[in-house]
């Protein structure tokens, strides 16, 4: 069956490659704006390669783009990496040169010492929203340079890196500040090391440490030293564990001369903090015979866990890196409510929590149920904003439900709430349908107090015995409006396949992007067509399945 008509074409059979030619690539910009790219592909060496191409915008002008990949190895080990460079030299609709790169390597120097860098640029802050092509592309406001180089004994890690960032503002954030895009500290730079064994006579120990030197063109700058030792001692038997833990934090400060935006000058200054903290993690595990559905064993995991962290003053030191964390089950087993290295979380605190699982008779788990709270028996005084200290008795209570209800049906669901204000402060919930190959429907809700609705529906399903349907839409209940949407066909012609569709999602505050995507691909040989339509749909469509499954990813 002749499926494309086209002057000349040749493919290899035997994964040879040569320079030359590829296809022509029509499509569609981030906007609606129609492109024309002309590949050319240079056969550089069988371990690199480059591509070359120019690309056609009739609103803008002509984009030049070049894409070098390479690998390899030396007597030292493995190396490898890859440049994407992007330059409009005159934009018609801005009147300047807009260009973009992206560039990684990794190589090892030695057998346990290698080094690499990642770089990422742009031309200006609208650069995301005009020419990316998927969400994440348009997402992407802090742009991350970084050169590191790592070695590794048998217990132990050391690294050095230089981290500076480049922030692309919303072009909105002028009129609505709201959405100004904070910029990092740049790390000129950092050195930290690690170490850890375990069992050492029945002890596990660890330490890290790092020694940073923060910068920031705007907020107090300095160098920061950390150290945190820890040791533990875990008792482990058939059904039980205890783990009782000594940690200390040690962090020394020096600090700039640095004037504020109203002109008071705050005086070079050392300052520091040491915070010792002890934990303990206990844990029982019960088992009984189970008959709900169709389960054999049912599980009762009570665990509890207990920090008491003294009081430090830590309100004159700087916030570099520091945030509080989010509240989920991880973290309320968690030493420390922040992340970050500036400020250690006083505690006298105890979480209790619940884990029943059903399993069946494979060990397979069919269901697990979860809840847990944590309690304090003194104030929080320890806060990024040390004028207002946490006076909670009790934190929200988590609860988690997640199983497989038959063969077909699967469900997950997460709630916090809060009982001193009776409400629901943030909820998850996720059922999934998928009663045969590439036949599935997804429905979920999403929820954050004043913050966050948004009612998600995806699905791929066979319109016929070749036609394939894939659709998602992202309903947000606050701004009442769709924002984020995808639908696409798919053609199973068995030794190729087509496919189709278009993509819309908020790009900034007033914008919104909508690429369109088409690509035709031969079994084993290769793929035409504009953007990346098997991306989209795998990363859109929980339990999607490609259509010609086992060639290529």
């Amino acid at each position: 069956m002749p499926i494309l008509g086209t002057p000349a074409m040749s493919f290899s059979l035997s994964g040879a490659r040569r320079s030359g030619w590829l296809p022509p690539m029509p499509g569609f910009g981030s906007k609606g704006a129609a492109e024309l790219t002309v590949p050319y592909y240079v056969n550089i060496a069988p371990n690199r390669d480059l591509t070359l191409y120019p690309k056609l915008i009739p609103r803008r002008g002509i984009q030049l783009g070049a894409n070098g990949r390479y690998i390899g190895e030396t007597d030292a080990g493995l190396y490898g990496g890859g440049t994407d460079i992007e330059l409009l030299p005159h934009d018609k609709q801005t009147g300047g040169k807009r260009w973009n790169i992206k560039s990684n390597h990794s190589q090892d120097l030695a057998r346990d010492w290698s080094f690499g860098w990642s770089l990422r640029a742009a031309s200006d802050d609208n650069y995301p929203n005009d020419f990316a092509k998927t969400v994440s592309g348009s997402a992407e406001r802090q742009l991350l340079r970084e050169l590191r180089t790592d070695y590794r004994g048998s217990w132990w890690n050391l690294t050095a890196r230089v981290q500076k960032y480049q922030v692309l503002q919303d072009p909105d954030s002028v009129s609505n500040p709201g959405l100004t895009v904070s910029r990092p500290y740049d790390r000129l730079p950092a050195v930290s090391y690690s170490a850890a064994q375990y069992d050492i006579g029945g002890f596990d120990w660890s330490f890290n440490s790092e020694l940073t030197n923060f910068w920031h063109p705007t907020l107090v700058r300095g160098s920061r030293l950390v150290a945190a030792p820890q040791l533990s001692y875990p008792i482990i038997g058939p059904s039980f564990h205890i783990t009782p833990k000594l940690m200390l934090n040690a962090a020394a400060y020096q600090l700039d001369a640095f004037k504020d935006a109203g002109g008071a000058t705050t005086p070079a200054q050392s300052l520091g903090r040491v915070v010792p903290t002890f934990s303990l993690d206990a844990g029982l595990v019960f088992e009984r015979d189970a008959k709900l559905f169709g389960t054999a064993t049912q599980t009762l995991e009570p665990r509890l866990f207990y920090v008491n962290t003294p009081y430090r003053d830590q309100s004159k030191l700087p916030h570099f890196d520091t945030d509080a964390s989010s509240f989920n089950f991880a973290q309320l087993f968690s030493e420390n409510r922040f992340i970050g290295s500036d400020r250690i979380g006083d505690a006298n605190q105890v979480t209790a929590a619940l884990v029943s699982r059903f399993l069946e008779s494979s060990g397979a788990e069919r269901l697990r149920l979860s809840f847990g709270q944590r309690f304090y028996f003194r104030d929080q005084r320890v806060q990024l904003d040390a004028s207002n200290p946490v006076k909670d008795a009790r934190s929200d209570q988590l609860l988690a439900a997640a199983g497989r209800i038959s063969d077909t049906w699967t469900f997950e669901s997460e709630v916090q709430y809060n009982n001193r204000d009776s409400k629901m402060v943030a909820a998850s919930y996720g059922v999934h349908w998928q009663p045969g190959q590439k036949k599935v429907v997804n429905l979920s809700y999403h929820y954050v107090d004043t913050a966050l609705k948004n009612l998600e529906v995806s699905s791929q399903w066979p319109l016929s015995q070749r036609w394939y349907g894939v659709g998602r839409v992202v309903y947000s209940q606050l701004s009442k409006k769709v924002i984020e949407s995808l639908v696409g066909l798919e053609y199973n012609g068995d030794c190729w396949v087509f496919r189709m569709g278009a993509q819309r999602f908020v790009a900034t505050a007033k914008n919104v992007s909508t690429p369109i995507f088409f690509q035709l691909e031969l079994n084993g040989l290769s793929k035409l067509g504009v953007g990346n339509p098997l991306e989209a749909m795998k990363n859109s469509i929980p339990g999607y399945q490609r259509l010609n499954e086992g060639y290529g990813r």
